[in-house]
């Protein structure tokens, strides 16, 4: 159950001198005197959805703000906060206290006329340095960490004075977040059918009716109104509570927020349908922040914490590795791999048949986190879209890798390998050994159960090959197929070469044109790589090798050359003395 009321503890104090009064203050006499003439509340995130209509455009994400949650559950708006603030100590949602003087908290005004009181609470930390903070782990969060838990949620409908309500009704608001009316996808069977039954909600929809007109208010503001006029004794009985809020209310272009580990969630009004954004607001509440990929922070779209479907019947499907670890759903089945001390081979499992009992072998794993000394942990996950996952967006049956700092940190998609395509991925100097991290998808399976066979391996410390059999290795290939091998020795500029192999499509929208089924860049300097694959016999093939340094390799930086071999003969061996070189041939 959620408890309305923090316990104050003997609290470790962070204090920056500029953040604090010139005079001594005396911590125990300090932390006696809350009741009389300070608040204590507790510091969350909020993170916004931003309105989206274009599928073809990444959104911009809307920063996320700070706000202090009173005992009595009023958010109050941190605003002006220094760029130093939290320098003494990584700030992690709902761990962090503020100890401020009842007199420094500002009343913040519509720029409307209105004949109501307008008192979001602000606390500006430019103007008021009489404050602590105040950091404990033992800081009970408002919403409980879900691996295993049934969780209860209190959807509220607010309605206001002057006919302003939400498109839809307490019925059909309670079907698409509880599925009372035989709606097939809800929030309750999303997270049921990702977590495996792990995770329950159970709840009930009610309306609460405010004394003003909420048109252009702020969508905090009303938040308030609601939070001061909803019994306690009501919301105090449930693990997580959602406010729905008329379309009139400003959300200034976001369609629904959520608290960091925390317990509430706002919706724009008929946004309360949409399966995505139940499911990732909610993961906000049970601690997870977005997933992005390069500048976008909604750009993974593998992941319900970064961009899916708007719609209310899609799209029926879970998270990425990164959230995956974290929420523990699958943990029977994780492993963790450090790279300077151990190679690993992994059959990496279709979640979807790891949830119907189809995992029966040792090395079958649904998550690998590869770790190592000053390095951002990474994520590997096969992303096989079918069953629970049917409808992820993204990287679909793809072996995705993504990076995340810690718990509750945002994550960043780095790679999405498969069989046909790019099949392996580096990362130069992993943990300061001057050697390069690989992870390669060997093949992919299809069975019970559906699994991608992934080796990874420091080169040159615990190398590793796909073994005989798979497709990249094999030294028999298929009927109709030939034994491709590209073979490329860099000079001491190898960072700066790439190459990539296109096959001719005969057949459908892409007929005539050439699609990439081979890459690799960035490779090791003076090293030897070699790359094996079965290739149609029928088809044509072109290559092409660049040096970003426009140079080629020269032999005043090392010896280098690539050759190509399609079985016992050799199409091209070249020193590759220009800028970029193109190659094109067929098997016979």
């Amino acid at each position: 159950m959620m408890k309305l009321s923090f316990t104050v503890f003997a609290i470790h104090v962070l204090l920056l001198q500029k953040y604090v009064t010139s005079s001594h203050v005396d911590v125990k006499s300090r932390t006696n005197s809350i009741q009389e003439r300070n608040i204590l509340c507790t510091l969350f995130s909020t993170h916004r959805m931003t309105l989206h209509d274009n599928p073809e455009i990444e959104p911009t994400e809307i920063k996320p703000t700070i706000c202090c949650v009173m005992d009595n559950n009023k958010s109050i708006s941190v605003i002006n906060i220094p760029n130093d603030f939290f320098k003494l100590k990584k700030f992690v949602s709902g761990k962090m206290q503020l100890l401020v003087p009842t007199s420094s908290i500002k009343t913040q005004t519509s720029d409307l006329d209105s004949e109501y009181t307008l008192h979001h609470g602000v606390i500006d930390l430019t103007e008021e340095s009489d404050f602590i903070v105040l950091q404990d782990n033992k800081i009970r969060k408002l919403s409980p960490k879900a691996q295993t838990s049934d969780l209860t949620l209190l959807v509220v409908r607010v309605t206001d004075n002057s006919g302003h309500s939400p498109k839809h009704t307490v019925k059909e608001i309670s079907d698409h977040v509880f599925g009372t009316d035989n709606d097939d996808l809800n929030l309750v069977i999303g997270y049921k059918e990702c977590s495996g039954g792990k995770i329950s909600f159970t709840g009930n929809v009610v309306e609460l009716s405010l004394d003003l007109n909420v048109a252009n208010l702020a969508a905090e503001m009303v938040e308030d109104y609601v939070t001061e006029k909803l019994p306690s004794t009501k919301s105090s009985k449930y693990t997580n509570v959602m406010y729905v809020l008329p379309n009139e209310v400003k959300f200034n272009g976001s369609a629904a927020y959520a608290g960091l580990n925390h317990y509430l969630s706002v919706f724009k009004d008929y946004y309360v349908s949409f399966q995505f954004l139940l499911m990732h607001e909610i993961a906000h509440n049970l601690g997870h922040h977005h997933s992005g990929q390069g500048s976008f922070a909604y750009g993974d779209h593998s992941c319900m914490m970064g961009l899916q479907t708007y719609t209310t019947t899609a799209p029926r499907a879970c998270f990425n590795g990164a959230k995956s670890w974290w929420f523990g759903w699958y943990s029977d089945r994780h492993t963790e791999i450090t790279p300077t001390s151990q190679s690993s081979r992994l059959k990496m499992l279709s979640i979807n048949d790891y949830l119907n009992g189809e995992a029966t072998l040792d090395n079958q794993y649904t998550v690998a986190r590869i770790v190592g000394q000053n390095e951002i942990d990474l994520y590997v996950m096969y992303n096989r879209a079918e069953g629970v996952n049917s409808g992820v967006r993204g990287y679909r049956d793809q072996v995705t890798i993504v990076h995340q700092n810690a718990e509750s940190q945002a994550s960043w998609l780095d790679a999405g390998l498969s069989e046909k395509g790019t099949s392996q991925w580096k990362k130069h100097n992993w943990s300061g050994t001057g050697n390069t991290l690989v992870i390669k998808v060997c093949n992919i399976v299809s069975g019970a159960p559906d699994y991608a066979h992934v080796i990874v391996y420091l080169d040159g410390v615990n190398y590793l090959s796909c073994p005989l059999g798979t497709p990249d290795q094999s030294s028999a290939c298929p009927s109709g197929f030939s034994k491709l091998e590209v073979k490329v020795q860099t000079d001491n500029w190898g960072n700066e070469v790439g190459w990539w192999i296109k096959e001719k499509k005969t057949w459908g929208k892409y007929k005539g044109k050439y699609q990439t089924i081979l890459r690799d860049n960035d490779l090791q300097s003076n090293a030897l790589s070699t790359t094996v694959k079965c290739i149609d016999d029928s088809k044509s093939y072109k290559f092409k090798i660049t040096d970003e340094g426009g140079n080629g390799t020269c032999w005043q930086y090392g010896r280098a050359w690539y050759s190509i071999r399609v079985e016992d003969v050799t199409k091209k061996i070249s020193s590759f003395n220009s800028p970029i070189e193109v190659v094109t041939f067929k098997v016979s």
